[in-house]
């Protein structure tokens, strides 16, 4: 699963490198392509029932094979798309991996993520733990959501 992870981070950095942020959201379409969302905070609280990132710049997405195409989006447009589509979050919550880099040894942590909402920089979920605690407080994070099924907006590159 490190490995995995690792992996993941390194094709989110290269994505968010690759393309400018235009906080455009994504259309969602039933028969879309499937978009994977990331984001990354500098630190975070687990109540036990509610998941809270802080310091969030911005969210990363990226089509599944074959389009592979990708861009950002603020977090407001972020949760703004969780409730459209046929294949909506809100009806069907997406699994999520929270990865968190600390000295002594990472934390990776498979949840369900729901209800999101957001102040500033920060987005908070309530979540179920499928695998593995997760710490009250911590540092450096990524949050992996999986895919949504959605249209590219036309113009991004």
């Amino acid at each position: 699963m490190y490995r995995a992870a690792a992996i993941a981070v390194s094709l989110v950095a290269t994505v968010a490198t690759a393309r400018a942020a235009d906080n455009t959201p994504l259309d969602t379409a039933a028969g879309g392509d499937r978009y994977v969302f990331s984001m990354s905070a500098a630190s975070g609280t687990f109540s036990g029932e509610t998941l809270t990132l802080k310091t969030v710049p911005v969210v990363v997405y990226f089509a599944e094979r074959p389009q592979r195409t990708s861009g950002q989006m603020d977090l407001k447009a972020f949760v703004d798309l969780w409730s459209k589509g046929a294949d909506s979050f809100k009806d069907d919550p997406p699994n999520a991996e929270l990865s968190i880099y600390r000295a002594g040894g990472n934390t990776h942590s498979v949840l369900i993520v729901e209800s999101p909402t957001v102040e500033g920089d920060a987005i908070s979920f309530n979540v179920v733990i499928l695998d593995d605690a997760i710490p009250r407080l911590f540092k450096n994070a990524t949050l992996f959501i999986d895919g949504l099924g959605m249209i590219e907006p036309s113009g991004q590159n």
